[in-house]
């Protein structure tokens, strides 16, 4: 099979083929990893929104599931306290921090009461919904959609 192959004396070339040159760029790399990716609307919803920066940071870990409770710190193998900070009755997992302990449950009632937004009331059923991540991108649309501007300036 080698036989008919003759090398050349010119010297090797690289050529990067995965970008709209033919030279690398890192741009051209970090899209390489997204080819056949779903998109979603998650970057709009969670980045354009009016809330403070480190309310959106946390939404975006939230969609990602990697907000770091007990039981996610448990997986890895990591010292943890177990049980939930607030009522120290469950584990503490993220839908039970943010949407079952009873503490937590009653902050969400008086912001609701506050802001006079029925969406924040656990009540409206997004509690349920909570550890999909439908759920929450569906509340926090909610949420955008009914706070306004005026409950951003309130909030920070």
């Amino acid at each position: 099979m080698l036989e008919g192959v003759h090398l050349s004396a010119e010297p090797d070339t690289i050529a990067w083929r995965f970008g709209s040159k033919s030279t690398y760029s890192a741009r051209s790399a970090y899209q390489l990893h997204f080819i056949g990716a779903m998109s979603t609307g998650y970057k709009k919803l969670i980045w354009k929104g009016w809330a403070p920066a480190r309310c959106k940071f946390f939404i975006w870990t939230l969609m990602l599931d990697r907000v770091l409770t007990a039981d996610k710190l448990l997986q890895r193998g990591w010292d943890n306290d177990y049980f939930c900070p607030l009522c120290r009755r469950n584990l503490e997992t993220t839908s039970h921090l943010l949407a079952e302990c009873p503490f937590s449950i009653e902050v969400w009632k008086r912001m609701s009461a506050y802001f006079k937004t029925k969406a924040l009331s656990p009540q409206t059923g997004w509690a349920r919904s909570l550890p999909s991540k439908s759920g929450i991108a569906r509340w926090w649309a909610c949420i955008q959609r009914k706070g306004g501007r005026a409950s951003s300036r309130q909030l920070s």
